[in-house]
């Protein structure tokens, strides 16, 4: 898996091959000008049953005051929401590996 980060292409690219590798079903949804709703974030996923969307940053990138909206309203609902960048990217496969492990011991 890619190693280098340098923008949040690369962020978004790890996000993919983990998404991948784990079998997990995700779209990013793309925004066009007049439709849609701002704030949605760039992940959309599910896993094994588990809601989970993620917008992705690179480096002091912060999330706009409609992102953070949006990813406290999917965090209400039940869903995972959170914010990956290139310093905390390994938290996808973590909560890929707390789902597996709730999945195996719970189902």
């Amino acid at each position: 898996m890619r190693q280098k980060f340098s923008n949040e292409g690369h962020v978004k690219q790890y996000i993919k091959e983990v998404c991948k590798l784990r079998g997990a079903w995700y779209v990013m949804p793309v925004m066009r000008a007049g439709m849609g709703r701002q704030g949605i974030p760039d992940f959309i996923i599910c896993y094994r049953g588990v809601f989970l969307a993620i917008e992705t940053k690179f480096g002091r990138n912060k999330p706009t005051a409609h992102q953070r909206r949006e990813l406290g309203e999917i965090a209400k609902a039940g869903g995972v929401a959170q914010v990956i960048n290139e310093q905390n990217r390994e938290m996808l496969a973590k909560w890929f590996d707390k789902i597996d492990g709730e999945k195996t011991c719970g189902a």
